[in-house]
């Protein structure tokens, strides 16, 4: 956390077509974090999806291949719900691509500002792909389904967004009450929460190191369906 008296937020990453692993692997960041989608060097069926430290080993890098997420160390692999079971709380796994919906997902970008993006099952868009223990994005978390809320937990990257974004400060939450909305009303509160619209990332407007910052809400953009 920042407080509003230090210095700047890092600037902002150009965005970047989600859902756009290289063929070659690339990793997936948790939102504002160094962690990634990782699986064991040598993933086999079954194998528990959890973010940890990305330290470049073979089962941190991911490939696209149509819809499904594919551990480059093994392609033969999709990202998957096990048994199509989906309910909140779900740990996601790999097992061998058979085609089913279970491995099929879906991204979309909650920002026109920043890289991040969600995925979703592609038959059960009401869940979002989420890291499932707290503190939010802790290192060796399970990954898995919550029901989508727009929340830190639930946003991703193929860039290291690593302090990108920040609460304004410790005691107090800067809220933007309609952040896919121009004109939105800001507000604060003491109110702690894992929205993306408690989230902000600055520019600087100066080339010294007390010049002003233009804010904006993580958000900005268009609104999830």
């Amino acid at each position: 956390m920042i407080t509003t008296s230090g210095p700047a937020f890092a600037s902002p990453v150009a965005a970047a077509r989600p859902w756009a692993a290289a063929s070659t692997g690339a990793p997936v960041y948790a939102f504002n974090t160094g962690l990634v989608l990782t699986v064991s060097a040598k993933p086999s069926r079954g194998t528990l999806v959890r973010v940890r430290a990305n330290s470049g080993a073979g089962g941190q890098q991911w490939v696209t291949v149509g819809s499904t997420l594919r551990p480059a160390a093994d392609k033969q692999l999709c990202l998957n719900v096990p048994d199509a079971r989906y309910r909140s709380g779900a740990r996601l796994q790999v097992w061998t691509c058979d085609g089913k919906p279970g491995e099929r997902f879906a991204s979309r970008a909650p920002s026109r500002h920043t890289s991040v993006f969600f995925l979703r099952p592609a038959s059960h868009t009401q869940f979002c792909l989420t890291a499932l223990s707290a503190p939010p994005n802790e290192a060796g978390s399970a990954v898995g389904l919550r029901s989508c809320g727009t929340l830190a937990t639930q946003a991703w990257s193929h860039q290291k967004l690593d302090g990108v974004a920040a609460y304004l400060s410790d005691a107090w939450t800067v809220q933007a009450t309609r952040p896919t909305v121009a004109g939105s009303p800001v507000t604060v509160t003491s109110a702690r929460g894992d929205e993306l619209d408690r989230y902000w990332i600055s520019t600087s407007v100066g080339g010294a190191n007390d010049s002003p910052v233009e804010l904006r809400p993580v958000r900005l953009g268009r609104a999830m369906s």
